[in-house]
């Protein structure tokens, strides 16, 4: 007889479980040298807009809200990068993400102390060449690439942890790597992977 253990994340997940657990645990300090704010901003109904700090590789949290005005958005994403001296603000810029990363360039004026990144999950990706459909998938799997040669550490909110081992992947006809839509998670786990995505728009 053999014992049996089942996997605790699906082997088509981008992210498994171990390794975020195990990610916990790298020696990596906090010094404030490095800190991005992903932002994930929500479309419509249930969702939320999430908001990701990484700091030198460390996640410092994640927090949401159910406001959807762009303006609203963009101010919370201004306060959080006051509050946590971030040097870097990645929003996506497709959909509505769009008046929020215009506003926060507007609030961001002569200030060259930090910067917005635009972020077009949907768009071709950054390389030349690449195996992945989309920026959606590239930053994804960069992220994942990251955790497992130990520059970052993985989330320890549950509800985000939840989001990305449920996140899952697969190949197109062209062999292109693609992620599943949102809808498919949504409808899964109940609700949008928006925690999810704001820490990997962080880490990219």
């Amino acid at each position: 007889k053999v014992k049996g253990q089942l996997p605790k994340t699906s082997v088509e997940s981008v992210f498994d479980r171990d390794l975020i657990e195990k990610s916990w645990h790298y020696p990596l300090i906090d010094r404030g040298m490095k800190v991005s704010l992903g932002v994930d901003v929500a479309e419509f109904g249930d969702d939320e807009s999430a908001f990701s700090v990484v700091a030198d590789g460390v996640c410092r949290g994640i927090v949401t809200t159910a406001k959807h005005e762009p303006m609203e958005t963009a101010g919370r994403a201004a306060l959080y990068r006051t509050q946590h001296k971030a040097s870097v603000i990645v929003v996506d810029r497709l959909g509505v993400g769009a008046g929020v990363a215009s506003a926060l360039r507007e609030l961001n004026g002569e200030d060259r102390t930090w910067s917005v990144v635009a972020f077009a999950g949907s768009e071709k990706p950054t390389q030349e060449e690449s195996q992945y459909l989309n920026q959606r998938a590239e930053a994804h799997f960069y992220a994942r690439e990251q955790l497992a040669l130990g520059k970052v550490q993985g989330p320890k909110d549950e509800r985000a942890v939840d989001e990305l081992c449920e996140t899952k992947y697969l190949l197109t006809g062209h062999g292109k790597i693609m992620l599943e839509p949102k809808a498919d998670i949504k409808e899964r786990l109940g609700r949008s992977p928006d925690r999810a995505d704001a820490w990997v728009q962080a880490v990219w």
